[in-house]
């Protein structure tokens, strides 16, 4: 006997929950073992893009079998046993075959992650059905506010579906390219509030009793006393402004507050070495993570990337940069200036580490669209040129890289000079 709607519309709501619980529950450690590979699963990607596609298309029209008169049981059935029996195990299976062995640890994250929030809308949108379909026969009625509930909720669903393609087209390399861009976004805009911070005005309201303390929930709010002051040799570097509200060098060795002078000192440091430590994202980008030309998706996903095994080290150091300078910033705000030196160290050695993994890693990028980029903003003109980005054709990164961290280590060795 062919199931009724309510049984299959709650069977499917089950169906959302069962596999959002499935993807929640972490992978044995070797999931697919020399044993089964004999029996090849099916290549994941196109597999994800195709079963997201078809996804697409039966909400479609589920939507608007929900919201049209008159509402007729029996097609909304066919649609959801479609759905049931091929399209959601399908998406949940392809998003389980991106193993992180073969597809990099956040690669499977986001794959599981992008999958459950499709299950999620699309929950939400059988729930909505469900609230419809109880009146039977011929006597349902929809009202205003559940056709602009479904159409909301389908909408969602289209952009899970949407969002589920475009991961799928973009693999693993432009995934994690796709996540360097947004780390690099991150830098700026650390380097732009870093840029407007002005230690003299701090300090002015730092003399204000009653502003004094109004500030330490937020990035540049007021700052404290140090425990431990760094010495008077960072105190000349201060520019003008600085030296005028600069305190003496007897102040500063007896633990009073830090100058302004050293402040600014400090500032224009970690701004010297941010503007080419920067540079190491959009030269990865271009010569470690742009996708090879004329590969089809579908044939590209057969095999695992040989890029594949770095990548999870790289994506790591990248995500940390943005992190230790909003550390060192953080410091520097708050007028420790031990702190904002160690943060400022551990910027740099990650920065070198992800050079390092990206050195180990081989070429797939085709570097034709040179690095442009790069040159945005430099304030080390003299030493920017010799970090410029690597040209096309023949692997120039690891030259570059070695180049590049020289650069990088003789300003953060002129912190001290």
């Amino acid at each position: 006997m062919p199931p009724t709607l309510p049984t299959l519309l709650e069977a499917t709501l089950k169906l959302t929950f069962q596999f959002t619980s499935t993807l929640s529950t972490p992978l044995p450690p070797q999931s697919l073992s020399d044993d089964n590979k004999k029996d090849k699963p099916p290549a994941p990607l196109p597999l994800l893009s195709t079963s997201a596609t078809a996804l697409k298309a039966q909400t479609t029209k589920l939507s608007l079998l929900a919201i049209n008169q008159p509402f007729t049981p029996s097609a909304v059935i066919t649609v959801l046993t479609a759905v049931n029996e091929t399209i959601l195990p399908s998406l949940v299976t392809a998003a389980l075959l991106t193993i992180p062995a073969e597809y990099t640890q956040a690669f499977h994250t986001e794959a599981e992650l992008l999958v459950k929030d499709v299950l999620r809308e699309f929950g939400s949108l059988i729930g909505i059905v469900k609230e419809i379909a109880r009146s039977d026969g011929q006597n349902v009625v929809v009202t205003e506010q559940q056709k602009a509930e479904v159409m909301s909720a389908t909408g969602r669903t289209f952009k899970g579906c949407e969002q589920l393609v475009t991961f799928a087209e973009e693999g693993v390399v432009g995934f994690v390219a796709g996540k360097a861009r947004q780390y690099l976004e991150l830098v700026r805009d650390g380097m732009r509030e870093l840029e407007e911070w002005d230690p003299e005005e701090e300090g002015d309201e730092g003399d204000d009793m009653f502003w004094g303390d109004g500030g330490d929930d937020g990035d540049d709010g007021g700052f404290g006393k140090l425990d431990k002051q760094e010495d008077e040799k960072g105190a000349g570097k201060g520019k003008g402004k600085g030296k005028a509200k600069a305190t003496s060098d007897d102040e500063d060795e007896d633990g009073g507050d830090v100058s302004i002078a050293t402040l600014s000192a400090e500032k224009s440091h970690l701004l010297r070495l941010l503007t080419p430590l920067s540079k190491i994202y959009p030269a990865i980008i271009t010569h470690r993570l742009k996708p090879k030309k004329n590969t089809p998706s579908s044939s590209k996903n057969e095999h695992p990337d040989p890029l594949t095994p770095h990548l999870d080290r790289l994506i790591q150091h990248l995500r940390d940069l943005p992190n230790l300078l909003d550390e060192a910033a953080g410091a520097l705000y708050d007028h420790d200036i031990e702190n904002a030196h160690t943060y400022t160290t551990k910027l740099c050695n990650c920065a070198f580490l992800a050079a390092k993994v990206a050195i180990g890693a081989p070429q797939v990028g085709t570097g034709d669209e040179g690095e442009n980029e790069e040159g945005k903003g430099d304030a080390e003109q003299e030493k920017g040129k010799k970090a410029a980005a690597p040209a096309a054709d023949e692997d120039k990164f690891p030259k570059w890289a070695e180049t590049w961290m020289k650069v990088v280590g003789e300003i953060a060795k002129s912190r001290a000079n």
